[in-house]
């Protein structure tokens, strides 16, 4: 299960950067987060929530979400509030590591 997980996490790392060059941003758009991997998921949610963004899907990783984000300024607080990486949830949805929120 450790190995399965450090594959996934190494895959997705590398991957992320050719993903990120096909990330044209707009005014609405569904983005994947990444936040740092120490954080519990109700970490990473409230500073979804809190940063008016709308929570969409979690991925395998507590620290992985694809979520909805209305205007480029909270991006830009998502990152203030801890976020890592924001990048093209097509690398999670596309893998099917994901978990829709009921």
């Amino acid at each position: 299960m450790r190995t399965t997980l450090t594959v996934t996490l190494l895959g997705t790392l590398v991957s992320l950067p050719i993903l990120l060059l096909f990330h044209a941003p707009s005014q609405q758009q569904r983005i994947g987060v990444m936040f740092p991997l120490n954080w519990s998921r109700e970490q990473a949610f409230s500073a979804i929530t809190s940063t008016g963004n709308e929570a969409i899907r979690r991925g395998r990783h507590p620290a992985l979400w694809v979520i909805n984000t209305p205007a480029p300024k909270t991006r830009t607080a998502l990152k203030q509030s801890g976020a890592i990486v924001l990048f093209n949830p097509i690398l999670l949805e596309g893998c099917g590591f994901y978990t829709p929120i009921n």
